[in-house]
């Protein structure tokens, strides 16, 4: 049995916005320095992933697992601070404007980004803010600014892994 872990993380600029087109600068200098674990991109073009493992699901993995991220986020802090960037852990989005989810770059440019978009193009969502502000997500714009952890675990055999579930 094993398991993996994706972190999801924002880009965001030196006064506290989303870094439109930061995330791929990012990547490429994690790579021209050569790092383990390279991240991926994600929906937003400021969003960035985190995807180390897989590990055994055991004491053992889960610790080395630990050491792991610990190590790639350390690596995805440097990395984004040296282009100028912080990087951000929220669950959503902070300081999104109507202005930032109009900007033509707020999604990756690539397929899946524009399958995506177009999925979930007439929908919508309306956030509420402890202040009393709203902002109204237009429906593609959604999921490029939610930041989520996600954890795989994969059994032998599918049998396995429907079991533990």
């Amino acid at each position: 049995m094993t398991f993996g872990i994706e972190l999801e993380f924002f880009l965001l600029d030196a006064a506290g916005e989303p870094a439109m087109n930061s995330t791929m600068e990012v990547i490429r200098l994690w790579r021209l320095r050569r790092l383990p674990n390279s991240p991926v991109p994600e929906l937003g073009s400021f969003q960035i992933e985190l995807n180390p493992g897989p590990w055994p699901l055991s004491p053992e993995g889960i610790e080395r697992a630990l050491a792991e991220l610990r190590r790639d986020v350390t690596h995805l802090n440097e990395c984004a601070s040296d282009l100028g960037y912080s990087v951000c852990a929220d669950p959503l989005t902070p300081r999104i404007s109507a202005r930032h989810l109009a900007h033509p770059c707020l999604l990756a440019p690539d397929a899946r980004s524009r399958a995506t978009s177009s999925y979930f193009s007439r929908s919508q969502a309306t956030v509420r803010f402890a202040n009393g502000d709203t902002c109204v997500f237009p429906g593609e714009t959604v999921l490029a600014c939610l930041n989520e952890i996600h954890i795989h675990v994969q059994g032998a055999d599918d049998r396995s892994t429907i079991q533990l579930f």
